[in-house]
């Protein structure tokens, strides 16, 4: 939901008295600078007058020869305006204050005022004409994987600075939010419910100050599920072709046992047999005992994956004890698949000699592909009827809370 809101301050007579500069800078020194928006009026002020005023003159600085604005005379009866100027500027004869009427971006140079014709004590004002800022408009674009919510504020004038606040507190420096070089776009990384609140961009210049305020809320799954989701699809597909590699050891004729993987070598009559026509990959009993290694660092691999998974579905959704079980069940297969992967094949044949253990290495991998993809379909499912669900809560809240005057 997107409230908007604005403030703005431009006076139409405005004086702003910014920047002192050097009196020993190379160009002559200016004892004011004004800015004033495009339309508006702008008084200059003048030294005080003494009684001994003779003459006072307003003149035009700018990148061609010297122009007189106005110019007046103790002993005359008015003040002479010059070309351009006329109808343009009012002359205070007491005070001798000039004002500049609908200014635009051609006036902007140097003022000068000169008492009695004496240069070395005239009073300079550079005058800085500039388009105030616009009313901001918010706009939010999710990025493609879903990680990062970008608000833009699209907001026109010169010399624009903008600030975004949360909450009416300026946004932090931290990793979580990124902006773009010109500062009008926000990025909000890993978006989760925490980031949800007001976040509100505020554009202003020297002459005005404009603020625009987005709600942010939170209607999809975290980021951290959506990482899980994809671990998940991962976890799977490594669990099919695990599948696929033990079901293809099942169908051979003389059958490798997964448990014997470390005494695959040493059995020349297993590789005879599978040098013959019936062993359909023909390989020898080395290359056999990769394969299985293969398969039982792809069970590994997966159920880490899963493993990693279970720890985010607990921080985001509670624990149980059906998820502490898995967790258990989980590490049990990754330290033994582990275990047939790197150890030494001598080694390792010492245990697989006692029949207990070698029921428990021949079964381990294959009720670790069955639990995988029983988990991994599990999280799948699960994490996609959490995203239906927030999908129909946000089509019911859309349909009992119409669009009104507030923009989406």
């Amino acid at each position: 939901m997107m409230q908007v809101s604005d403030q703005v301050f431009f006076p139409s007579i405005l004086l702003l008295m910014l920047k002192d500069f050097s009196p020993g800078s190379a160009v002559e020194s200016l004892e004011k600078r004004i800015f004033a928006a495009v339309g508006s009026s702008v008084l200059f002020p003048a030294p005080e007058i003494r009684s001994h005023l003779k003459i006072i003159q307003w003149e035009f600085i700018n990148n061609h020869p010297l122009q007189l604005i106005v110019e007046y005379q103790l002993d005359s009866s008015k003040a002479i305006v010059y070309g351009p100027y006329k109808g343009r500027v009012d002359f205070n004869e007491s005070t001798g204050y000039l004002l500049l009427k609908n200014v635009q971006k051609k006036d902007n140079g140097i003022y000068k005022v000169v008492i009695n014709l004496e240069e070395k004590k005239a009073q300079k004002v550079s005058l800085t004409v500039i388009e105030p800022v616009t009313q901001p408009q918010l706009r939010s674009n999710l990025s493609l994987d879903g990680s990062t919510l970008w608000l833009s504020c699209d907001v026109s004038g010169d010399r624009i600075t903008i600030v975004w606040m949360r909450n009416e507190e300026p946004i932090p420096p931290e990793e979580c939010y990124q902006q773009s070089e010109d500062q009008k776009h926000l990025g909000i990384i890993n978006l989760e419910k925490s980031d949800c609140g007001n976040f509100s961009c505020n554009a202003s210049n020297e002459i005005s100050w404009r603020q625009a305020t987005l709600f942010v809320t939170f209607e999809g799954i975290p980021a951290a599920l959506q990482q899980a989701q994809k671990m998940s699809a991962v976890a799977l597909m490594l669990g099919v072709i695990a599948a696929l590699g033990f079901v293809s050891l099942c169908c051979q004729s003389a059958k490798p046992k997964p448990g014997h993987a470390a005494s695959l070598s040493q059995n020349h009559n297993f590789a005879k047999h599978h040098r013959s026509k019936r062993n359909f990959f023909n390989w020898n009993g080395e290359e056999w005992r990769y394969f299985i290694c293969f398969l039982q660092a792809t069970v590994c691999l997966s159920s880490g994956l899963l493993f990693a998974v279970t720890i985010i579905w607990m921080a985001q959704q509670g624990v149980s004890v059906f998820l502490i079980f898995l967790i258990l069940a989980l590490t049990w297969v990754m330290m033994v698949t582990l275990t047939v992967v790197v150890w030494d094949p001598k080694r390792l044949r010492t245990f697989t000699g006692r029949r207990t253990i070698r029921i428990i290495l021949d079964a381990t991998a294959p009720g670790g592909v069955i639990l995988v993809m029983v988990l991994a379909g599990f999280f799948l499912m699960n994490i996609r009827d959490l995203e239906d669900h927030i999908k129909r809560r946000k089509k019911k809240e859309t349909r009992n809370n119409p669009p009104g005057g507030e923009e989406n």
